[in-house]
């Protein structure tokens, strides 16, 4: 804030829009990657080896590009049903969700979004690491 004067709008930081200046997602993308690596480095020096982490850490750009996939399996299901003629969902925002990776239908469906992000981008992670030690051994 001291060094863009207040062009933050960190209001909406959360959905990665209303930047002023271009940059400004690589900085905060940065930041946030540098935050969570500092605080694995803490963990694992207090823990140490958890075979969990290590696949996490070893897959952390896997993990960046396909959990908004996941996050987005509720709104898939809700976008579903309102394709197929649902009425339930008066007040989900159809053209937000086909033109974005942002919308988050209610606090419930955010609950069950951030758990098939984690679980699902691990699950990932899973699938890699198997292909991974299989390329190894032949």
């Amino acid at each position: 804030i001291l060094k863009f004067d207040y062009k933050i709008n960190f209001y909406s930081t959360n959905s990665m829009g209303h930047f002023s200046v271009w940059f400004l997602p690589l900085i905060t993308s940065i930041t946030g990657i540098l935050f969570y690596y500092e605080i694995s480095h803490f963990l694992s020096n207090k823990v140490g080896y958890v075979r969990i982490f290590d696949i996490i850490g070893r897959n952390t750009f896997i993990i960046m590009q396909i959990h908004l996939l996941f996050v987005n399996i509720p709104n898939f299901y809700i976008y579903h049903k309102i394709s197929h003629g649902s009425l339930s969902y008066p007040d989900f925002d159809v053209a937000g969700f086909i033109n974005g990776a942002w919308v988050r239908y209610d606090p419930d469906a955010r609950l069950i979004g951030f758990i098939c992000g984690v679980l699902g981008s691990i699950f990932i992670c899973y699938i890699i690491e198997y292909f991974r030690s299989k390329k190894q051994t032949t």
